[in-house]
């Protein structure tokens, strides 16, 4: 089945909240773009470097080299998620060796592609630094957790907690907390470990949910729990989009469950930051 049912549907209501918030900003009610503290590209394209250059270090590896396993993350998934079946546990416990340093490559530079995201987390985690003294940070589903990283080494972050699966992008983590001396700021934990509860000012999910079976229960029973009230959630979810692992089961959960309507209930959309109705800043009421 290339698509679900419900594909088209969530479609039409995706392009209509974008067209939505793209209205809103027009109309001033959403002026992040406006805003002074704004990064500038220069920070933008340090941040972006600065991470090429530790994975470099960590795997041994020249920029072609960086280049060519990007390349290779084009060609490889699309391969492995046939030879497991479409199992998406088969296929991330796959992600090792060569697939694992090509992964982590690839995520870097798919982090850094989300610029207008790089940005509104910049900008918000700044506006935030002027009143609060402690700033705590969760990236579920960090992967290489390339943008929050970027934001405890500018110091817009007191306290980053990071949870996924062990994999390569883990012992890279680990590799980079130590280089940069951030052990009592920076943690890694196992996603099943999740046991934290009003404790976050900000939570980062980004390009996870659809690699789920289960987003609805993730959004319910870990992600919201974990915020404090009035904390920010960042989130995005490319539905039906390009990757092999992409799964169709997460869709029908998200919206034949209570995902969507969850999110809608129990957080207000802020900022949108792509044609997709949960992409964007959730605030939770």
């Amino acid at each position: 089945m290339r698509y679900p049912l419900s594909y088209y549907y969530y479609n039409f209501i995706s392009m209509f909240d974008y067209n939505l918030h793209v209205l809103l900003n027009k109309l001033n009610k959403l002026k992040l773009k406006k805003t002074p503290y704004f990064p500038s590209d220069y920070i933008y394209y340090q941040d972006f470097l600065t991470t090429i250059n530790d994975i470099c270090a960590f795997l041994n590896i020249d920029l072609n080299k960086f280049i060519s396993y990007y390349e290779e993350h084009s060609i490889w998934p699309h391969k492995l998620w046939e030879e497991c079946g479409r199992d998406a546990d088969k296929f991330n416990m796959q992600i090792i060796g060569e697939y694992g340093r090509s992964n982590i490559c690839a995520n870097c530079i798919s982090s850094f592609s989300l610029k207008y995201a790089y940005n509104v987390i910049y900008s918000l985690l700044d506006k935030i630094n002027k009143h609060e003294k402690i700033i705590k940070v969760c990236d579920y589903g960090c992967a290489n957790a390339n943008i929050s990283f970027s934001m405890l080494l500018r110091n817009k972050i007191t306290n980053l907690t990071m949870y996924d699966y062990h994999s390569e992008s883990t012992e890279f983590l680990e590799d980079r907390i130590k280089k940069y001396g951030l052990e009592k700021k920076a943690t890694w934990r196992e996603v099943d470990s999740l046991q934290d509860y009003n404790e976050y000012d900000m939570v980062i999910c980004m390009d996870v949910l659809e690699h789920t079976k289960n987003p609805s229960e993730i959004l319910e029973t870990k992600i919201f729990p974990m915020l404090k009230k009035g904390g920010l959630l960042i989130a995005q979810a490319p539905w039906g989009g390009g990757n092999a692992s992409h799964l169709d089961e997460a869709i029908f959960d998200f919206y034949g469950k209570r995902g969507r309507m969850f999110l809608r209930q129990k957080f207000k959309k802020i900022i949108s930051m792509a044609s997709l109705d949960i992409s964007g800043v959730w605030v939770k009421k």
